[in-house]
């Protein structure tokens, strides 16, 4: 004769089922399941990782440059006073001084300790250079036709010259790898107006001058000192000049084999 198991119809004694929870304790139960199953998840825990430490290193960024900015304050302010005092001390008048006001930078030392401070410049040009660069060109075209027009055969050498001279005031033109003229090259046609005086020339040598804008790109702080191992030493004052620790291992970021 068969035997049948019976299968309870009651439930345990404290079992409750899901959907007799109240959704607030579901949700808690499911956040334990996640966070259970995201401690073995490499994913989720690099990005655990970093949300906890980028925070901590930005504000430490945060700080430095904070502080950066407050010495980079002060030695500009302390350089404008020594420069007063030297000025002063040495009965000297910027304003008289063409070299004072195009000078770009200024040192401080005392023997042992140098600060350099000033600005980096880019050289900016107007359209209008495009109209010097021309009337000087046909000045010296000009010169170089006639030359060949009015040269007989004793008078070949002298005009050889001329043509050379020519040649060399238009290499003075040329453009430099940035497409402008070099800023030297206007100061020796500048010294050439009086020999040539001749009023196009002059004009355009003028215009260049005046189409010259130089544009202040960065204020820069230099630092060194004198010490009785190595010499000299200078003071890093960017995070890309800054050392690591002598015994620190670099080697996360190997360089690139060829």
């Amino acid at each position: 004769m068969e035997t049948t198991t019976q299968i309870p119809t009651t439930t345990p004694p404290g079992y409750i089922a899901l959907d007799e929870l109240p959704v607030e304790m579901l949700q808690e139960l499911l956040a334990k399941k996640q966070a259970e199953a995201k401690k073995n998840d490499p994913v989720a825990l690099y990005h655990a990782e970093l949300n906890k430490q980028l925070p901590e290193l930005m504000a430490d960024l945060k700080e430095a440059s904070e502080k950066l900015a407050a010495v980079k304050l002060k030695v500009f302010t302390v350089g404008k006073h020594l420069l007063e005092l030297k000025y002063k001390a040495y009965g000297i008048k910027p304003s008289r001084s063409k070299y004072l006001d195009e000078q770009r930078s200024h040192l401080f030392s005392n023997g042992t300790d140098s600060i350099t401070i000033g600005f980096n410049v880019n050289e900016g040009w107007t359209d209008d250079v495009d109209v010097g660069v021309e009337k000087i060109s046909h000045f010296l075209q000009n010169i170089k036709t006639k030359s060949l027009m009015q040269a007989g055969d004793e008078d070949q050498k002298d005009a050889d010259n001329i043509n050379a001279l020519v040649d060399l005031v238009f290499s003075l033109l040329r453009r430099n790898k940035n497409g402008n003229i070099n800023l030297s090259a206007v100061a020796k046609l500048e010294d050439m107006v009086s020999k040539f005086n001749n009023n196009e020339f002059t004009e355009g040598v003028s215009i260049l001058k005046a189409s010259f804008k130089p544009v202040k790109t960065a204020w820069f702080i230099e630092a060194s000192t004198k010490n009785g191992i190595n010499g000299t030493e200078n003071i890093p004052l960017s995070m890309t000049a800054v050392n690591f620790p002598a015994d620190f291992v670099f080697e996360f970021l190997p360089p690139r084999q060829n």
